[in-house]
């Protein structure tokens, strides 16, 4: 069985631990990250 989240009511705001702005962030191109996907840098 797996999970499903309409079976569960959630977490009240107030006890969130972050707010959706912090959580609103900008998505990561690993194409423009250095070293690319590996993480390395070139020589």
């Amino acid at each position: 069985m797996g999970f499903n989240p309409l079976e569960h009511q959630g977490i009240p705001l107030e006890r969130q631990v972050r707010s959706r702005r912090e959580l609103d962030v900008e998505p990561v191109d690993p194409d423009h990250e250095p070293g690319g996907r590996t993480g390395r840098r070139p020589a």
